[in-house]
């Protein structure tokens, strides 16, 4: 039996009762418009049930006049809307009527005893008028025979009257008690219902049936008991009413006791106590039962749904009690509703732990098939991937960079559709294909393309997938002229956004033939070449980075396009974590994936925010993007900012330098000191500090620097940039920078609020992750160091001028 069922039937139940009172009641809606009468409100006034249903109460009983007060305000009619603006039940003086005699069709004078009372709803507004008419013409008339002197024995008779009179306002009182409780309990009961149809969590379920849920039976406590089949035991939710010795004692029960909570919700099957000797005769642990929770009568009922047994509903009250079957089928619909609650909520969190396993499969999958890039000594690479938070939303985009034989770079960003495990695992195989065709063979971007394709066929992937491919190229006679091409073919893949040194746009053309793969393997595919100078940035990507439902993807496009042109002047690490930040947050709806490089001057040293060189041993040094010496164990090359391999000795020497504490040197008075407020303000102050360097050598702003000088004073940038913005990064404010200028050095001193944080270069570090400008600054500088003081520490360098 469901909750709505006992409420329909409690219903019924209380319509047969107000049909079969003795006593006359009329039921009226707020507006005194009569809703429903009883056999005896019928009777009694000699009317049908059709004249009076509808009518207005005093249009169906016009008052009389000599009813009505002084003032002609009927008295009746007052107590009505009293007591339905009140709310409180109002008894009136005895009430003289006329009313037809059903025998003799005359008009007989009778003598009513009436309340008014209100049926309010569980906001406790009026929701309807009732009123009771108890016909005492009979009481009154005995006594005024026992006042004429007529003592023939009347007086029993007036008692009968009397005791009959009191039995039924009794049986009135007890009537509206009751059905007021049942309104209240059924009203309650549909609050809890509602509140188990929101709750999301099988904890916010087993709360609200522990608290509201018991209530809401008339329970005084009681316990949810859930099995946990894993560890053969249920696990109790108690209301505190029960005390915490109980929650304590019975919070996990082993799943074979003879405790009602564990057996009915092993079995099945309800049990009921209506007393201790009852519980105790069932078992002798009900003893310590009742001594923990204070309860004399028990009702435990299981939580079922669908065949499978949850768990058990324990209700219980303070005193010893015998129960209607009513009240036990009441228990079991409310626990029916409990355990359908319970079952939605425990399949819905197996399926999203199911959910959250696969998507954490596919994220590993995918993450470890994404790896960190090799770092061509003048061209910086960064890589970022956001999986998307919906479960079930990771394993289509994917990216790639690694080197060609003779140096060229390959850059390759891609989206297979769909997004799950199998997903991860098709990008996987698209990799490693390509990977192979493109250093195998050697093609072009468009050529790769098209053999993967035709493999994608071959091999029955049975995939789509849009892949853009581009190489980035150099011969030796370019170098000189700082010029890099971008060879680009795509698959139906975004075009890439490039920015000149400058932070201007550089169109890239599309390619006229960029079918997607998996549609149709016999095309050939197009390229087109653009030329780059040094300083510009290549950004491929996803469309999770500017698709937006609602929004054309071309809106998102220029959106990109706009941002990356405000951030051209960032560090490429800080570039795409704005880009990552601004266009997406930390929510993406969708995956993204994103490579970002810079081409950096191959006339001057790396900078310290690219990270050290690392390329394949195989790639020759001169006449190429990569330019660095193989390691001489024919690993990966290992390079610094200045062009020189370390060995491991000279590693370990620069990590120790900065794990000294070392006063700074006498600098004398700084010539420019400023205040650090942001990574953001890094650009103006880059600017001042080169404006001092070129003073103190005597170049003025309008003056033409010779190269040496032009490059010392962008490597003390370069030092001062990565100083300053190490203090931004891991330390604290108040932050500042001041550069020295004495006896033919420049001393460099930035201070940070934080002593406990040291300067700590990278050590076994994949590469873009920080710690690498440490190592640069210990080979652009002739001393460096950190000193710590109180509330603060002092990180410095001393650079020396050229002559």
């Amino acid at each position: 039996m469901r909750v709505d069922d006992v409420g329909r039937a409690a219903t019924a139940d209380f319509r047969a009762i107000f049909e079969s009172l003795p006593t006359a009641y009329l039921v009226m809606s707020p507006d005194l418009t009569i809703v429903e009468a009883n056999e005896a409100y019928l009777r009694l006034l000699g009317r049908g049930r059709a004249e009076l249903i509808g009518q207005y109460v005093f249009d169906a009983f016009p008052p009389a006049p000599e009813t009505l007060d002084a003032q002609g305000v009927n008295p009746l009619q007052t107590s009505f809307e009293r007591v339905r603006d009140t709310g409180v039940p109002d008894h009136m003086p005895l009430f003289r009527y006329e009313v037809l005699d059903q025998e003799t069709g005359r008009p007989v004078s009778r003598a009513w005893s009436l309340i008014s009372a209100p049926v309010l709803d569980e906001q406790g507004r009026t929701q309807l008028v009732l009123q009771r008419v108890e016909d005492v013409s009979e009481y009154l008339a005995e006594r005024e025979r026992l006042a004429d002197g007529r003592a023939d024995g009347s007086w029993a008779r007036l008692d009968g009257l009397e005791a009959d009179l009191f039995a039924r306002t009794q049986e009135l009182r007890a009537a509206l008690a009751s059905r007021e409780a049942a309104t209240h309990r059924l009203a309650a009961m549909a609050q809890v219902v509602l509140q188990l149809a929101a709750a999301e969590s099988v904890t916010a379920i087993t709360d609200i049936l522990a608290d509201a849920g018991l209530a809401a039976i008339g329970a005084d406590g009681g316990a949810i008991a859930l099995r946990d089949d894993d560890h053969d035991v249920v696990r109790l939710t108690l209301t505190p009413s029960l005390g915490p010795g109980a929650q304590q004692r019975f919070g996990t029960v082993a799943l074979d006791s003879r405790l009602p909570a564990a057996w009915v919700a092993r079995t099945g099957k309800a049990v009921v106590f209506e007393s201790q000797a009852q519980a105790e005769a069932w078992s002798p642990e009900m003893r310590e039962a009742f001594e923990e929770a204070g309860q004399r009568s028990w009702i435990t009922v299981p939580l079922e749904n669908g065949g499978r047994l949850l768990g058990s509903l324990v209700a219980g009250w303070t005193a010893e009690r015998t129960f209607s079957s009513g009240e036990v089928d009441l228990v079991q619909a409310f626990a029916s509703q409990a355990a359908q609650a319970l079952s939605r909520l425990q399949t819905l969190a197996q399926e999203r732990r199911s959910a959250a396993r696969s998507r954490q499969l596919a994220e590993e999958l995918q993450r470890s098939m994404l790896a960190e890039p090799f770092q061509p000594d003048h061209c910086h690479i960064a890589v970022r991937y956001l999986p998307a938070t919906g479960a079930g939303q990771v394993g289509g985009d994917w990216y790639d960079t690694f080197l060609q034989t003779d140096g060229a770079v390959n850059l390759v960003i891609g989206d297979v559709v769909g997004h799950d495990v199998s997903a991860a695992a098709t990008m996987g195989e698209l990799r490693s294909l390509l990977r192979g065709i493109a250093v195998a063979g050697e093609p072009g971007p468009a050529r790769a393309l098209d053999t993967l394709d035709r493999a994608v066929t071959q091999l029955g992937l049975r995939t789509y997938a849009t892949v853009g491919m581009g190489r980035l190229e150099q011969t030796a006679d370019e170098v000189p002229r700082g010029v890099t091409r971008l060879r680009w073919a795509t698959a139906g893949h975004p075009t890439p956004v490039v920015l000149d040194g400058r932070g201007g746009l550089v169109e890239v053309p599309q390619p006229a033939a960029r079918l997607m793969l998996g549609v149709d393997s016999t095309g050939a595919r197009d390229e087109t070449v653009v030329e780059l100078p040094r300083g510009a940035t290549v950004l491929l990507y996803t469309d999770g980075l500017v698709e937006r439902s609602g929004s054309d993807l071309d809106v998102g496009v220029a959106r990109l396009e706009r941002l990356a042109v405000e951030l051209a002047e960032r560090p490429l690490d800080e570039l795409c974590d704005q880009l990552l930040e601004r266009l997406v947050g930390r929510r993406p709806t969708d995956d993204v994936a994103l490579v970002a490089v810079r081409l950096h001057l191959q006339a001057r040293p790396r900078p310290a925010e690219a990270g050290p060189k690392r390329v394949p041993a195989t790639v020759p040094v001169e006449g190429s993007l990569a330019g660095a010496d193989p390691a001489p164990d024919g690993g990966e090359a290992v390079a610094t900012g200045s062009g020189a391999s370390r060995t491991p000795a000279e590693y370990a020497e620069a990590y120790a330098s900065w794990h000294r504490d070392r006063p700074v040197p006498l600098a004398g008075d700084p010539g420019l000191s400023l205040r650090l407020e942001s990574l953001r303000t890094l650009r103006g102050v880059r600017r001042q500090a080169r404006q001092f360097l070129y003073a103190s050598l005597g170049v003025g702003p309008h003056d033409e620097a010779a190269p040496d000088i032009e490059d010392a004073v962008e490597r003390a940038v370069l030092v001062i940039d990565e100083l300053t913005s190490n203090a931004l990064r891991h330390g604290a404010a108040p932050s500042a920078l001041h550069i020295g200028d004495h006896e033919g050095r420049w001393i460099v001193i930035v201070t940070d609020g934080a002593p406990d944080r040291s300067p700590t270069p990278a050590r076994a570090r994949p590469a873009g992750k920080g710690g690498y400008g440490l190592y640069v600054i210990a080979d652009l500088t002739a001393e460096h160091g950190v000193h710590y003081e109180a509330g603060r520490k002092l990180v410095w360098s001393c650079i020396v001028k050229p002559r």
